[in-house]
């Protein structure tokens, strides 16, 4: 059986996963802060700072959260949506997103 992750969980989770890929469009990994990714999700850090050690801990969870989605998805056989990149970004490389649009 399935594990249930509580909405007061789940949204915070939601939101701090849609603001790093906000950001992520704009700037690389390595210059986003903490701070930034709180203040874009509307997350306090020290909410932040409960679920996760750093940026790179947040980094984790959201790669396993995408394979995840991935692979239900893939058991499901239902066309892929919202848990791809676009694209445009899968054609630049595996590691696009990591990588700053701006240089």
């Amino acid at each position: 059986m399935e594990e249930k992750t509580d909405l007061r969980i789940r949204k915070p989770y939601k939101a701090l996963c849609d603001a790093f890929v906000t950001i992520l469009e704009k700037k690389r990994f390595d210059d986003l802060t903490v701070n930034e990714l709180c203040d874009e999700a509307t997350i306090r850090r020290a909410a932040f700072y409960k679920h996760f050690a750093d940026k790179y801990d947040f980094f984790s969870f959201f790669i396993r959260q995408k394979q995840d989605q991935f692979i239900s998805q893939a058991k499901e056989k239902t066309p892929p949506t919202e848990f791809m990149l676009t694209r445009s970004t899968l054609a630049k490389g595996p590691y696009s997103i990591l990588r700053s649009t701006n240089h």
